[in-house]
């Protein structure tokens, strides 16, 4: 299994050990554990056990098996997000804005930037959101304004992609989204400072 495939409602602890490439199952197992001990106990996932009472396998169900990605190789969702429904990208912008963020080695954040006169938005992701903007506003016919921001997972094009697919009911071409886009489908950002430029 080299690719996720969404259309499982479960994934076995096998198929998550050769989709990341863990050396062993018992390490596999312990990342599930440390990451999933609540869900574990309360049956949320399934275990089965070999005849000497050691857990063989577990069965995850999907959304939980994207989060254990997310945190150990969330390389691999990029590709695969045109499959996604978007229930499951919310629930993927819940498990991003709620990752611990102190660990993680990004400094880019996903930006939101507002025509002046058309109301159009432009989604991107950059170091500096307020440095991208006076660049974009040398170029564009319509003055920008940065309306809204928040930080990127380590892998930031994940974080900007998501951002796309969750807006693509709105989607103009490119980056751009038209005037009537709802920016609440967005992850808020907890520090508002960035904003004041």
């Amino acid at each position: 299994m080299n690719e996720l495939d969404l259309n499982l409602t479960t994934m076995s602890s096998s198929q998550l050990q050769e989709l990341l490439n863990f050396e062993s199952k018992s390490a596999l197992h312990l990342a599930l554990r440390n990451l999933f001990k609540q869900k574990i106990d309360d049956g949320e996932i399934k275990q089965s056990r070999d005849s000497r009472g050691y857990v063989e396998e577990y069965t995850i169900p999907k959304i939980l098996a994207i989060e254990f990605i997310i945190k150990h190789k969330p390389s691999l969702l990029t590709d695969l997000l045109e499959n996604i429904n978007d229930i499951e990208v919310k629930v993927l912008f819940n498990l991003i804005e709620n990752l611990d963020v102190s660990d993680l080695p990004s400094d880019r954040f996903v930006y939101v930037a507002k025509e002046e006169f058309s109301g159009r938005y432009k989604v991107g992701i950059s170091k500096h959101p307020e440095e991208r903007i006076k660049q974009l506003n040398v170029g564009n016919p319509e003055h920008l304004t940065l309306v809204h921001a928040y930080l990127a997972t380590e892998e930031g094009n994940l974080s900007e992609t998501l951002a796309h697919k969750l807006l693509s009911g709105s989607h103009i071409r490119s980056e751009w989204f038209d005037k009537n886009t709802d920016l609440n489908k967005l992850p808020s950002y907890k520090d508002s400072s960035i904003l004041e430029c």
